[in-house]
């Protein structure tokens, strides 16, 4: 507590004798305030800094979702459209399946067609 208790005092002493030194230097007290403004200054272009990376950070986010978004909805497409064709494909298949099954049945019932048909005789 000891140690503490004079760097604070030493802290306040250097308080007093900067400010006894700005009120009696013209000089020095100009340059107490440019390095106060340096340092607003500073200070507010880190804050500025901050918040472009921010800002920054924010648009990189909003592009990685969007793309993601994108991927998404083009992947949903190819899969609407993988349906459709096996949809087309199954449908076309039933199709040719039907045809070939009605070919079979003319080739079948033609000859007996024209058995029973002919005179006896």
């Amino acid at each position: 507590a000891g140690v503490a208790a004079c760097v604070e005092e030493g802290a306040a002493c250097e308080k007093k004798k900067e400010e006894a030194l700005r009120l009696s230097d013209p000089v020095y007290a100009a340059m107490l305030e440019q390095r106060a403004l340096a340092e607003a200054h500073r200070e507010r272009e880190e804050e500025l800094s901050t918040q472009q990376a921010r800002a920054l950070w924010l648009a990189r986010e909003a592009m990685v979702e969007e793309a993601i978004l994108e991927r998404e909805r083009q992947r949903k497409e190819r899969e609407q459209e993988e349906t459709r064709i096996r949809e087309e494909w199954t449908r076309m298949e039933a199709e040719r399946l039907e045809r070939q099954k009605q070919q079979e049945m003319k080739v079948r019932i033609h000859p007996r067609l024209l058995t029973s048909s002919r005179p006896s005789g």
